[in-house]
């Protein structure tokens, strides 16, 4: 897949010029000197449920749609671990597994078309960002200038997570999201 087309235009340009500070360039090679594993998955399954396709089928089916769209090929392992509040994160591959974790209230209150988007979008991150110099440039940038992400990249991210176009689908989990966190 041509990451690109995931990005707005202006976040290209940013980590390209980011990618040229000499600062970056030395940051960059710290951070990979000192590159330790984070034991995500021995984490994962100390405090949430891996789901299994035999457990979740229609999860799984949501997820197999969404990485053939976006056309993911590492192997995936999903949890879910007990929270009131709405939340999905996809956590940097380790060990050749990228790990998806998705609160139970997700699960609970987000029908099958709202789960797509939320898959697709968490997947979109990892396409999008990726484990390569250029993702870590852009966090350590945003970190020291104390930015947030880009909103132009999230639109993008989220116009392709449904992996279908869905467009009804996200602006409902939308909807849920911003409800429940005014609640």
């Amino acid at each position: 897949m041509d990451i690109e087309r995931l990005r707005a235009q202006g976040d290209s340009q940013l980590t390209k010029e980011i990618l040229q500070d000499s600062t970056i360039q030395q940051a960059l090679r710290k951070l990979s000197e000192n590159d330790m594993p984070l034991r995500v998955r021995r984490h994962l399954l100390a405090t949430a449920v891996r789901l299994t396709p035999g457990m979740s089928p229609a999860l799984h089916d949501l997820i197999k749609a969404c990485r053939e769209n976006l056309e993911v090929t590492i192997p995936i392992e999903t949890y879910v671990y007990a929270s009131p509040q709405f939340n999905a994160v996809c956590i940097k591959p380790e060990e050749g597994r990228l790990f998806i974790a998705l609160s139970s209230s997700l699960l609970d209150q987000f029908d099958l078309t709202e789960l797509k988007f939320v898959l697709g979008h968490e997947l979109g991150h990892s396409v999008h960002s990726g484990s390569g110099p250029d993702s870590q440039a852009v966090r350590l940038v945003a970190i020291c200038r104390d930015l947030s992400r880009s909103r132009r990249g999230r639109v993008l991210q989220e116009s392709r997570g449904d992996c279908q176009g869905d467009v009804q689908a996200g602006l409902r989990t939308h909807g849920k999201h911003c409800a429940a966190k005014h609640d």
